[in-house]
């Protein structure tokens, strides 16, 4: 997509350039993936930066697989902060309408960045280079998957699980 075609959204265009926009694109916008992405730079993560464990994805899925990775700290974070993540790499193959997707993948974005939270999931960033069919979302590695998968992992008493839902619902 041109500049030009971003005429429609020069106001949003010009907020994300001042840094007034940074995660306050609201969920219900249908403005293009790329200028979402644009619009939260903090949230962008540099695949050099992960470093996976794995050769075969811990899980699959029809959109992709996971993989679990280390995430490597950045020049001046102290290097105790490296920590491990889940990387959902979404599948692209060559008939995959790239616009179409980065647009998909910006609202996916936009719904993890407004409801991330430590009692739900913490969004950590995405890697976005769709030239090289790289499109990865980055989030906390959970030793026992998610919520479904931590319930049947154990005899979970009525109460437990109240509290559980109730430690969600904190937010």
């Amino acid at each position: 997509m041109e500049d030009e075609d971003y005429q429609e959204y020069s106001h949003v265009s010009e907020m994300i350039k001042s840094g007034e926009a940074t995660v306050m694109i609201p969920l219900d916008a249908q403005l293009p993936g790329r200028l979402i992405l644009t619009g939260i730079p903090q949230y962008r993560i540099a695949k050099k930066r992960l470093r996976f464990r794995d050769v075969e994805p811990t899980a699959r899925g029809g959109q992709g697989v996971v993989h679990q990775a280390t995430l490597i700290s950045t020049e001046g974070q102290d290097p105790e902060e490296e920590r491990k993540v889940a990387v959902k790499k979404f599948h692209l193959d060559s008939d995959t309408d790239h616009e179409k997707f980065l647009d998909d993948f910006g609202r996916e974005i936009t719904f993890m960045v407004a409801t991330s939270h430590p009692n739900i999931i913490e969004f950590i960033g995405f890697v976005e280079e769709i030239e090289n069919g790289d499109m990865w979302l980055v989030l906390p590695w959970e030793p026992n998957g998610n919520v479904r998968e931590f319930l049947q992992s154990g005899e979970w008493s009525i109460p437990e699980r109240i509290s559980l839902v109730g430690g969600n619902a904190e937010v």
